[in-house]
């Protein structure tokens, strides 16, 4: 299932962003800017204050720069306009995501979208393909974990069906996560496939 031509295909007009974008698996020559790309989001989150009271931590940044690691251990994709990366996820098993709480879980990690692409279906084409992606392993579903903080994070997962898992929720020096996690259908994949 190609999902990008897809969402292509329902984009009103060949200047829609969906028309100028790509993802791909990400590869070595991609390491430094998804690093650079994944602290410059996720310290606009924080300075935005749509976090609030949520701090970037020493230990967070050398979290997200495991970029190299990331990519040996899981699936990293990358989406591109042109050759700038404007959005990335990342899905790990279970022995390769320290927060795991159910060896049958791919995890998802390492999700954004660059703020000034906020709005714009490119989510929520993140998402479809990470549920593709899943399908294609067998996995039972898709975990994840949610620093408490992030209520609108939470909310949007939400309106895609993922459910709270208090299996899943730990605290780590970085905060206190909530675990979520969202089973797996072709429907569910069909409902993502629908721009609205």
């Amino acid at each position: 299932m190609d999902v990008m031509n897809i969402f292509r295909a329902q984009a009103p007009a060949k200047r829609d962003l969906l028309h100028y974008v790509h993802l791909e698996e990400a590869n070595k020559e991609d390491d430094v800017a998804l690093i650079y790309f994944l602290i410059h989001t996720f310290e606009e989150v924080t300075n935005a204050r749509i976090a609030k009271g949520y701090e970037m931590v020493p230990q967070r940044r050398a979290e997200l720069a495991l970029t190299r690691e990331r990519r040996q251990q899981g699936l990293v994709k990358v989406l591109k306009l042109d050759t700038r990366i404007i959005g990335t996820y990342c899905l790990l098993g279970a022995d390769h995501f320290a927060d795991a709480w159910e060896p049958s879980l791919l995890y998802f990690n390492s999700f954004a979208i660059h703020q000034d692409f906020h709005g714009t279906q490119l989510s929520q084409l993140l998402l479809a393909d990470a549920h593709v992606e899943a399908l294609k392993s067998e996995a039972n579903g898709i975990g994840m974990t949610v620093f408490s903080e992030l209520t609108g994070l939470m909310r949007f997962y939400e309106k895609w069906d993922f459910v709270t898992d208090p299996d899943g929720d730990t605290t780590s020096e970085t905060g206190h996560l909530l675990g979520y996690r969202k089973s797996l259908s072709i429907e569910k994949v069909n409902e993502l496939l629908k721009l609205s």
